[in-house]
C-alpha cells in the first residue's frame, strides 16, 4: 500500500473516525474505528411486525463536508482525502491566494487589511475557524502543518 507525503500540506483538518463511514477500510486502522454491523434487509410491509426501516446507503459525511469545502474555497485552496479510510482532510492553499493583493472588490473575499503594507492578504484565521464551524461536530481538530503561511 503507498501513504502519501502529507509534508507538502499546510493544514490537517481531522475528523471524528466515529463520524467517517469509511474509516475502517483504512490501511492503518486504529483501535477504536467503528467496524459496521451488517445485516439483512427485511422489508416491512403492512403484516410485519418489524419497524426497521429502510437501510441506509450512500451516506458518507466525509464527502459531503469536503464537497462543502471545495465549493466555498475553490478559489483559494485545494482539498485532499482518501475517499476510503479518510480520518483527515489535507489542505494545500493555492500560492496566488497567499500573495498581498492591491486593494479592490474583487481582491476582497476571504480577505483582511495588512495594516502595515496596507494590502489586502488571506485571513487564515477566519477560514481555519470556518473550517471548523462547517464541519461542526464532524471535525476533531484542526492542525497547522506549516507555520511559514502565517509569515
Amino acid at each position: 500500500m503507498f501513504k502519501p507525503n502529507v509534508s507538502h500540506f499546510e493544514i490537517c483538518i481531522k475528523l471524528k473516525p466515529s463520524y467517517c463511514a469509511k474509516a475502517y477500510q483504512s490501511v492503518d486502522m486504529t483501535e477504536g474505528v467503528f467496524l459496521p454491523h451488517y445485516r439483512e434487509y427485511e422489508s416491512t410491509g403492512a403484516g410485519s411486525k418489524d419497524k426497521s426501516g429502510l437501510p441506509v446507503i450512500d451516506f458518507d459525511p466525509t464527502r459531503f463536508y469536503v464537497n462543502e469545502l471545495r465549493e466555498a474555497y475553490s478559489d483559494v485552496a485545494l482539498f485532499f482525502y482518501d475517499v476510503y479510510g479518510c480520518t483527515q482532510v489535507y489542505v494545500l492553499f493555492k500560492p496566488d491566494a497567499l500573495k498581498p493583493k492591491e486593494i479592490k472588490l474583487a481582491n476582497a473575499k476571504y480577505s483582511m487589511i495588512n495594516s502595515s503594507t496596507g494590502k489586502l492578504e488571506l485571513n487564515l484565521e477566519a477560514i481555519i475557524d470556518d473550517f471548523k464551524i462547517i464541519g461542526s461536530e464532524l471535525v476533531e481538530d484542526v492542525v497547522i502543518l506549516n507555520q511559514k503561511i502565517f509569515q
